[in-house]
């Protein structure tokens, strides 16, 4: 699935909790998260604030299982 199917599912409500993860943490890799809409930018902090992301974009796997967030 390509960045463009991702981001229709996630819109859409089609993804689990682990694949918005994966999805920010590409964003964040890929530098669009934040100049996309602000509610991207917006999420992609919560999840780098919460320790479940790293600021590069890597997954705290521990963290996001502290949240209850199965990867």
């Amino acid at each position: 699935m390509n960045i463009i199917d991702k981001i229709i599912a996630y819109e859409s409500g089609d993804m689990s909790d682990a694949e918005k993860v994966y999805l920010f943490s590409e964003l964040i890799r890929n530098n669009l998260a934040f100049t996309m809409q602000g509610h991207y930018g917006r999420t992609a902090n919560m999840l780098i604030q919460a320790g479940i992301l790293m600021r590069d974009g890597d997954i705290d796997e521990m963290r996001a299982i502290e949240y209850g967030i199965e990867i």
